[in-house]
């Protein structure tokens, strides 16, 4: 849809090109039968730089690119009732450009769900970059038991498992039922200087046998993250 969206941006911002190149005299325009002053043929000529300034901005996933779209169809349309019954159905392809832009101003207002939910992230990861990380050292005063739960490694000192016993599993969130859970963690790479599990599994151990219901593959890593990166 968005590869459709731009490709009708981008014809019907050089169709305008016909209004400049009639009133200038440049080449024969059969299609426009009407005379077109020089003045309206220079705003037909800024109206398609504004549609493929649009197609930049939108092709480049510029929030901003909107702004642009609605100026360019407005300017349109003024152009195409000054020429309606030649021009008249390019009102269509407005029509249709005008929807995506609608749609992104009212994900650009800040009550948009889009809005709200980078903010509760921006916040969650100011709050999260606030708080120390954990060490050995702040785990080693716990009872032993507590110990294992927080971590299992192996003799490299990669993190190779994590055990809990203490949730539960439902299938139709009704009856749950208390299951050793895992999430065992291996291939190790490096990602940005650092040791990280790039593979790992998350199991319900069921008196059945073992249940695998989700597997990670971890590709890349950004580390610290005080803004939101979508």
């Amino acid at each position: 849809m968005r590869f459709v969206f731009l490709i009708i941006m981008f014809i019907h911002g050089l169709i305008h090109l016909l209004g400049f190149v009639k009133a200038f005299h440049i080449a024969p325009v059969e299609q426009l039968t009407k005379n077109i002053s020089k003045p309206l043929g220079a705003l037909w000529l800024v109206t398609t730089v504004l549609f493929l300034a649009t197609f930049a901005l939108y092709f480049k996933e510029r929030e901003s690119w909107w702004i642009i779209g609605l100026l360019s169809i407005v300017t349109s349309q003024v152009l195409i009732i000054s020429s309606w019954s030649d021009a008249r159905y390019g009102t269509a392809a407005n029509v249709i450009l005008l929807i995506p832009v609608i749609i992104a101003f009212a994900e650009s207002r800040p009550t948009s769900f889009q809005n709200v939910f980078k903010n509760q992230v921006e916040l969650g990861l100011t709050r999260m970059s606030a708080q120390p990380i954990m060490t050995e050292k702040d785990i080693e005063h716990l009872p032993g038991p507590v110990q294992k739960y927080l971590r299992y490694f192996n003799e490299k000192g990669e993190l190779i498992n994590f055990a809990s016993d203490d949730r539960y599993e439902s299938a139709d969130g009704k009856v749950y039922n208390n299951y050793r859970w895992t999430t065992p963690l291996k291939e190790y790479k490096e990602f940005d200087g650092r040791m990280a599990t790039s593979y790992g599994e998350a199991i319900w151990h069921k008196p059945e046998g073992e249940f695998c219901y989700a597997r990670f593959n971890l590709e890349e890593i950004e580390y610290n993250c005080k803004k939101y990166n979508p």
